[in-house]
């Protein structure tokens, strides 16, 4: 009789005071689109039996238009027009037409949709209660995209405007556009491909992405924020040169994998230099192209298993603490890594260029640094395991504060000391294989009351006062209790000191030389002091006592002028003991005479400062026949 009933509508059509009545009723059969049920109550007093509908599926029947329009509004488009709780089917129709749902809609909220057509959300509110499928394109430029019911989208979705509510998570399988400032407040699950192209994205519910996520290119800069939780399982990539932020409240959780292909430089990727909590990067994969900035932000300590491949430059905030879990990679092939927080890593990893300033370095595993730049404040370094300066690589401490603590550090590389502070401290080795060079009047230094660290100048390394004045002075222990020096030591800088105690050199190849002073007693049991180094004379001042066992006392000369000058000098302030080893006189470009005096040795202004064994102890080079004799003060070549 034209009447449409809703879902849940109920009639009594029995009633029966009759006792102990029993039996089955059959569905009444009934004319699409309504469906009835029945329900039957007995009691001990009376039967009564309801109908009510339990279902209605109807149909949009316009296929050409002949109402004018394919508007959801227009009731002559239906076979029976939907309301609240109906379940409605969009055929597939000739032309493909789009339905058009404006705010002429009002609120409907329906049971299932199954649409086989495009359709468009202008206005209004369109709501799902159960699970429903758009094969089709949607698009929604304004209204409510509600319901409880899950809805899946296998066509295109165009999302420029209008809100996302409701319980029910939307599904999209296709390519998905978003150009809208408004929220999204339902889960949302993409296993398709979504194309961010500008404005903010705002996730109050969860969304998480199984298929791909692009930034794109044309992107002007946005921010991701909300109240939700963003969850990559796929793949992201942020073409766009223009930053991305996220705002404190979002959570950005990321399992698989993030690659930054944009060409602008700093630009970063969920970042927001005005917040300390931004996002949960604590997984997944993270491809770094090289002009690209990955720069991560924390309020709390966060573990991280994932993978970071990069080629660009990666920067950890302030108040950052992110610990690189045993599973985790850190591969930076090239490209830079900034430390402003604190990083634990719990994994080897090797690093091309690593830039700390006030941070903390927990290295707990073996930290391969190409380029180790302490920049500015403190810059802590500790843990259990190694930090490596590689063949080739440097370490440079300028202006900060650099601390050591119980930390094994292997210099393989060249390390530069220009400024700031160094500190050692705990019982861990500073091994210097390659060049270690103090540019200053810098020391390093220990908290420790008793210095227990121990600097190793190891067989091919080289500890070096380039240049500067003052002194340099090393308050952990060189060379063990002994003060063994395996490597060379030079102070090319003529008026620089270095104070690194007592010291012995045991084997051929250690090498003590160059144009300052060493404070200290030097003993020689096997190597080679040479004033002014190989070719280059210079005097070599030593203030303490000078013992040689054996070893060489290399002097070199131009002519018979000035000692330090003309010819080495070495100038001890203490006494001289020459029980072993030998002198050796090499002549540059000058050929002496038996005649030519060179003043090679000074030592304490008194008599008997200086003591040489009577045997083999001068050894001319190039110089057919000679003597010697101790002086007041020295030692003479006559």
């Amino acid at each position: 009789n034209g009447y449409t009933g809703n879902v849940g509508d109920s009639y009594q059509v029995l009633q029966s005071t009759s006792t102990g009545l029993s039996g089955t009723f059959t569905t009444p059969t009934t004319t699409s689109p309504l469906t009835l049920g029945i329900n039957p109550s007995y009691t001990t007093s009376n039967l009564q039996l309801s109908l009510f509908v339990s279902n209605s599926t109807f149909n949009f029947t316009v296929e050409d238009g002949s109402s004018g329009n394919y508007l959801w509004s227009e009731a002559g488009n239906w076979d029976v027009m939907p309301s609240n709780g109906t379940d409605v089917t969009i055929p597939t129709f000739a032309g493909d037409p789009i339905v058009l749902a404006d705010t002429n809609i009002g609120t409907l909220n329906l049971g299932n949709l199954l649409s086989n057509e495009d359709i468009s959300l202008t206005g209004g509110s369109l709501g799902v209660a159960n699970n429903s499928t758009i094969n089709a394109d949607l698009a929604v430029s304004g209204g409510f995209l509600v319901g409880d019911g899950d809805l899946t989208i296998n066509g295109i979705f165009n999302w420029t405007g209008g809100r996302l509510d409701g319980t029910g998570t939307l599904t999209t399988t296709n390519i998905t556009n978003i150009n809208s400032t408004a929220p999204s407040g339902k889960p949302w699950a993409n296993s398709g491909t979504v194309n961010w192209l500008s404005n903010n994205f705002t996730v109050n519910d969860t969304f998480t992405n199984t298929g791909t996520f692009n930034i794109d290119a044309g992107h002007t800069g946005g921010q991701i924020n909300g109240a939700g939780t963003f969850i990559n399982n796929g793949t992201i990539n942020k073409y766009t040169n223009n930053a991305i932020t996220a705002a404190s409240t979002v959570t950005f959780d990321n399992n698989n994998i993030v690659n930054l292909l944009d060409t602008g430089g700093a630009t970063g990727l969920f970042t927001d230099s005005s917040s300390a909590s931004v996002i949960t990067i604590d997984s997944g994969t993270y491809n770094v192209s090289s002009d690209a900035f990955l720069e991560l932000n924390y309020d709390d300590d966060k573990t991280f298993t994932g993978t970071i491949n990069s080629t660009g430059r990666v920067h950890l905030n302030p108040r950052a603490v992110l610990t690189l879990d045993a599973t985790s990679t850190l591969n930076i092939t090239s490209g830079n890594v900034d430390l402003t927080g604190d990083v634990d890593f719990n994994t080897s990893a090797t690093i091309p260029n690593l830039f700390l300033n006030t941070s903390t370095i927990t290295i707990n595993d073996t930290l391969t640094a190409n380029n180790l730049s302490f920049w500015s404040g403190t810059a802590t370094l500790d843990g259990t395991g190694i930090l490596e300066i590689p063949t080739g690589g440097t370490m440079s401490i300028a202006g900060a504060t650099a601390i050591l603590n119980d930390l094994t550090v292997n210099n393989r590389g060249t390390t530069t000391y220009s400024g700031g502070v160094l500190e050692i401290n705990g019982t861990k080795d500073f091994t210097n294989y390659g060049v270690f060079d103090i540019t200053g009047p810098l020391n390093i230094t220990t908290t420790d009351g008793t210095p227990s660290a121990i600097f190793y100048n190891w067989t091919g390394g080289i500890l070096s006062r380039s240049a500067g004045s003052g002194i340099s002075r090393f308050d952990i222990l060189f060379g063990g209790a002994t003060g063994d020096n395996f490597g060379t030591i030079d102070i090319a800088a003529t008026n620089a000191s270095f104070d690194l105690g007592d010291i012995q050199q045991i084997f051929s190849w250690s090498t003590l030389k160059g144009s300052g002073t060493y404070i200290g007693n030097v003993t020689n049991k096997g190597g080679l002091v040479s004033p002014g180094g190989k070719e280059n004379i210079d005097s070599l001042s030593i203030t303490g006592n000078y013992i040689q066992t054996s070893g060489i006392l290399e002097i070199e000369s131009n002519n018979t002028g000035v000692a330090g000058t003309d010819y080495d000098l070495l100038a001890v302030s203490g006494t001289v003991d020459f029980s072993g080893g030998d002198i050796k006189h090499l002549n540059i470009a000058y050929v002496p005479t038996a005649t030519d005096t060179f003043n090679a040795i000074t030592c304490a202004g008194t008599t008997g400062c200086l003591t040489i064994a009577a045997t083999n102890i001068i050894d001319f080079w190039g110089v057919s026949s000679s003597t010697s004799t101790a002086v007041t003060n020295g030692f003479q070549y006559i």
